[in-house]
């Protein structure tokens, strides 16, 4: 214990000047370090469900969890149209998934 500490006192500006280099070596390399993240990683190799999902992202580009859209097609420029969009919308009102505005009314774009 004692030579340590002799050591360490006769060199001690050696010692605290390699501490800061190697601390700013070590800064450096962590700066460096990029890291990435893909959920497929995690999961069995072959795993069905998966590629199920995979499939439906890539058939269906506009699904997602978070927010879905609706897509009318055909002659859509009919008053019972028009009147069905009205009655989806009322329906919203009620539902506790679908988001809200600040006035309680569902959020539509």
């Amino acid at each position: 214990m004692e030579k340590t500490s002799k050591f360490v006192l006769k060199r001690r500006v050696f010692i605290i000047l390699s501490s800061f280099i190697l601390t700013f070596i070590m800064i450096f390399g962590a700066i460096q370090v990029e890291t990435t993240f893909d959920m497929n990683d995690f999961l069995p190799e072959g795993n069905e469900s998966m590629k199920l999902w995979i499939d439906i992202g890539e058939i269906f580009p506009y699904a997602s969890e978070t927010q879905e859209f609706i897509l009318i097609e055909g002659n859509i420029a009919t008053i019972d149209t028009l009147i069905g969009i009205d009655k989806t919308i009322k329906n919203f009102e009620d539902d506790t998934y679908i988001t809200k505005d600040p006035n309680e009314k569902p959020r539509i774009k």
